[in-house]
């Protein structure tokens, strides 16, 4: 993995990794925040957000790309400013660690090491518990994609319905609404394989849904290419949000794809853990074309 500190998006120190095919971009300036993701030269999938440099830094902002939260999603807690430096190192020769300063309020450090081997992206979200006293909490994941993108959402296995071989009576997966969320939004397409939702600009309010995903991944299909998320489910696992580990959020000119844990104790000096994989295509791969 080369790694070189450079400018981007008018912020004057970010960190550009590259295994000469992927390239990502994370800010030094604010985060843990990672601003680009894409194929060399190619778009980015990832939306960010204008005047990076010049945002309110007494205030959480948005800024785009991929960042760390916890759930359940309390403001106080949940939408603690990051806007400080943060810092860096290197682990071996495919990884490197951006770790975030520590939240006054919350006693957290968040960190993200960042992993570039195999044609693939991996990253080990850690939230480490500084404070004197347990604290619960799930690792709560957010990647923020670019206008016009399309997230594609995997049906859970079909089942007959009965009793007999490759049959169930029971219920394979939780759909979970927020209130703002109508099912009849043509954004939305309920199909037989997959949950498809889109970005679509224009004066449309937010939409957001969440399911347990036992599948393992998603897909995010913009101008970039394919960008596909692997997230594992625990089976049982108590889960935020009326059971979700996966949850989509759109508004205009942008999208989301967030991954939840189940919920941690984390002990004082102790961490919670949440594992992902990107995986980069400049166009849908047939795994997720047979999903369209």
């Amino acid at each position: 993995m080369q790694i070189k500190e450079r400018s981007f998006a008018g912020v004057s120190r970010c960190l550009e990794l590259t295994d000469g095919r992927i390239e990502l971009i994370a800010s030094l300036e604010f985060g843990p925040r990672i601003l680009y993701c894409g194929l060399k030269g190619g778009e980015n999938f990832f939306r960010v957000f204008d005047n990076l440099a010049g945002a309110d830094k007494s205030v959480w902002n948005i800024y785009g790309g991929h960042r760390l939260w916890i759930a359940p999603e309390i403001p106080a807690r949940t939408k603690v400013p990051d806007n400080d430096p943060i810092g860096w190192r290197r682990e071996g020769e495919n990884t490197v660690v951006l770790e975030g300063n520590e939240e006054p309020a919350n006693k957290l450090v968040k960190r993200i090491a960042v992993t570039m081997e195999e044609g693939k992206v991996k990253l080990r979200h850690t939230i480490a518990n500084t404070g004197l006293w347990a604290k619960e909490l799930s690792v709560w994941s957010l990647s923020v994609f670019a206008p016009g993108t399309t997230v594609v959402v995997p049906q859970e296995k079909y089942l007959a319905h009965g009793t007999g071989p490759g049959k169930s009576l029971l219920p394979v997966r939780p759909l979970v609404l927020w209130g703002y969320t109508d099912m009849a939004d043509p954004r939305f397409t309920w199909g037989t394989k997959a949950v498809r939702m889109r970005e679509a600009g224009g004066p449309a309010g937010p939409l957001k849904f969440g399911v347990l995903n036992t599948r393992n991944f998603a897909a995010a299909v913009n101008a970039g290419g394919c960008f596909v998320k692997r997230f594992e489910a625990v089976p049982g696992g108590n889960y935020p949000d009326m059971g979700c580990n996966w949850e989509f959020y759109t508004a205009p000119g942008m999208l989301e794809m967030e991954t939840l844990t189940p919920m941690f104790k984390v002990e004082p000096g102790s961490t919670a853990v949440s594992c992902e994989e990107w995986e980069l295509y400049p166009e849908a791969p047939d795994f997720v074309r047979e999903l369209l």
